[in-house]
């Protein structure tokens, strides 16, 4: 196998912040990323590496507290939606990069989002980088949709949490890092911590709405994990790197340093032991 190759990056909330230590594996080894298709985080994180920002987004998630991510929470009241996603874009434009037009960056991307009018999953590779990124996070309910062209576009992870089928080279191998892996085992404590969403609590929301968040991310997920699965056995990818689904919790963006820590674990041993990639 070549050292190009397509990098896939799954949906599945703050799980995906081991996104950045799955490449900063694969550039230790040697290997040329040529394109990266992202879904919801995997379209975040994988579109600021393409435009160059990928150490200043992971030394902004190192230094990123419990509390740090409801400054960037702007509620709007309507009915699609609960934040509109201007203060995230803002502090992204701010510390870690500048939007570009997808069209001019050195690496091929595409951001996989859903269009509820036609009920199906769209690929956005061209315009804004940020708008692409923005239609691909915005989960029900939650982020308001983007409306572009005449798509109404919501988080990508419904239809497609990892968009193997939105590859373009298909010359090159595909490595795919999938956010909804079997869950790993943990100790009696951490079970207790992770029982419930206590963050969501401290957003300024109603308490209803709290609940039904609470109910609406458990079923994400799951749907998410089940999904992934047919991806994969659909789509044959040449690696996969499987991230625990319970590795944190959707929200759990402070926890930027273990998480990265096992995207670089976890694909260093991947590489080497069962596909023996390591030159």
């Amino acid at each position: 196998m070549g050292k190009e190759i397509v990098l896939v990056l799954g949906g599945g909330g703050a799980k995906g912040l081991a996104h950045i230590g799955t490449i900063n594996a694969l550039h230790e080894l040697g290997y040329t990323i040529k394109e990266v298709v992202g879904t919801s985080i995997g379209a975040l994180v994988g579109g600021i590496y393409c435009a160059g920002g990928l150490d200043a987004l992971e030394k902004h998630m190192l230094g990123m507290s419990k509390t740090d991510y409801l400054r960037l929470v702007d509620i709007t009241i309507g009915k699609e939606g609960w934040v509109k996603g201007d203060k995230l874009f803002e502090i992204i434009r701010k510390e870690i990069v500048a939007d570009v037009e997808i069209c001019d960056l050195d690496v091929a991307f595409t951001a996989v989002a859903t269009d509820l009018k036609i009920h199906d999953a769209v690929a956005l590779n061209s315009g804004s980088l940020f708008e692409a990124i923005r239609a691909s996070i915005s989960i029900p309910d939650f982020f308001t949709p983007v409306y572009k062209e005449d798509m109404k576009l919501v988080d990508g992870g419904i239809l497609s949490p990892l968009p193997l089928e939105f590859v373009s080279n298909k010359d090159l191998p595909v490595i795919a890092v999938n956010l909804s892996g079997k869950p790993q085992t943990l100790n009696i404590n951490e079970k207790k911590e992770k029982k419930r969403f206590p963050l969501i609590s401290q957003l300024p929301l109603p308490s209803f709405k709290i609940a039904s968040m609470d109910i609406l991310i458990s079923s994400f997920e799951l749907m998410m994990m089940k999904i992934c699965q047919q991806s994969i056995l659909h789509y044959h990818p040449d690696f996969v790197v499987d991230v625990p689904w319970n590795s944190c919790l959707f929200h759990e963006f402070y926890k930027g340093k273990e998480q990265i820590e096992l995207g670089y674990r976890l694909t260093l041993r991947r590489l080497d032991d069962k596909f023996n990639l390591v030159q």
